[in-house]
């Protein structure tokens, strides 16, 4: 059997011309901020729920429209100035008893005992750590760093809630809020970590990041 078999031309894969190229790369930096937008407020909503409450809005727990009521609580405030800071920092109220799955309202008042503008870091923290996770922040000034101005006064509303699900067994709860001086030069991480420590020594718990740095 004499016959010759044919070979079949190998195949060859198309190439991508520049254009094509140019098309994938600049497909990927969008994928990439797509996936941070998707991702990073899950991994941080997850810590925040560990570990106990962030500043962002809404708090580390989320409190559906008509869940019944719960049991009462008696929450403590306390207001504590770090850093050797001029301000007259305190609650309105020492204590307040609330109904978990119920929004509540308190107030703090600032004073500046300076001649010069102060600006400061208020950081929140709750303890016990049972409470941290349950918490919900509807309305605060921990949002943002804030300012008063010479021998001003300021006062904010903190409107704030634990959710239905917290151990019925729990009957107090501590708001512990602290004011902390912002140094511009200072790493952020450093910064982090100093305010974050000083807060915890108080015996709450505070998730990262602890203001906007």
């Amino acid at each position: 059997m004499g016959a010759n078999l044919a070979h079949s031309a190998p195949t060859t894969r198309p190439r991508l011309g520049p254009v094509a190229w140019l098309a994938i790369l600049s497909a990927v930096p969008v994928t990439m901020a797509v996936l941070a937008f998707v991702v990073f407020p899950l991994f941080y909503g997850l810590w925040c729920t560990l570990t106990g409450t962030g500043l962002n809005n809404g708090g580390s727990a989320t409190i559906v429209a008509g869940t019944p009521l719960g049991h009462e609580v008696e929450v403590f405030f306390t207001a504590k100035v770090y850093d050797k800071l001029p301000v007259e920092f305190t609650a309105e109220r020492s204590h307040l008893v609330v109904r978990t799955g119920a929004d509540a309202v308190t107030t703090y008042r600032f004073r500046n005992l300076s001649d010069k503008p102060v600006r400061f870091r208020p950081v929140h923290a709750i303890a016990p750590v049972q409470a941290a996770g349950k918490y919900v922040m509807r309305e605060c000034f921990c949002f943002t760093d804030q300012e008063v101005e010479a021998h001003g006064e300021r006062t904010f509303p903190v409107r704030f809630a634990f959710t239905a699900s917290l151990d019925r067994r729990l009957a107090t709860a501590t708001v512990n809020y602290g004011l902390f001086h912002i140094d511009e030069n200072a790493p952020p991480s450093a910064e982090q970590l100093r305010i974050k420590a000083a807060m915890e020594a108080s015996g709450g718990i505070v998730s990262p990041p602890v203001g906007p740095l």
